[in-house]
């Protein structure tokens, strides 16, 4: 099967928000440099190094990156950072069935 068009939506987003998600994506999770990723989803060095500092610093504020749903459907964050405090909803006793 052929999965060249498949490969390009991911290769060569079209949206401004996706191709800020896979540039990250390469940087942070398959380790390019940030020059390659730069280099990859037709952004200047520069201005990827300013989206990782920006990613790094919405990350360490626990506020949620702007390609992230903000809420699920019970209004709770969609996106936590590992420090988070646990929500009151999961303090509560399991409610018995009827």
């Amino acid at each position: 099967m052929d999965d060249t068009r498949a490969r390009r939506f991911f290769l060569e987003p079209l949206s401004a928000q996706q191709r800020q998600y896979e540039a990250l994506r390469a940087f942070f999770i398959e380790g390019l440099s940030q020059k390659d990723a730069a280099r990859r989803f037709n952004y200047s060095p520069g201005a990827l190094r300013v989206l990782v500092h920006q990613f790094r610093n919405a990350c360490a504020a626990g506020t949620p990156p702007p390609f992230s749903p903000s809420l699920v459907a019970d209004d709770r964050p969609a996106w936590r950072p590992k420090a988070y405090p646990p929500s009151r909803m999961s303090q509560r006793p399991p409610t018995p069935a009827p």
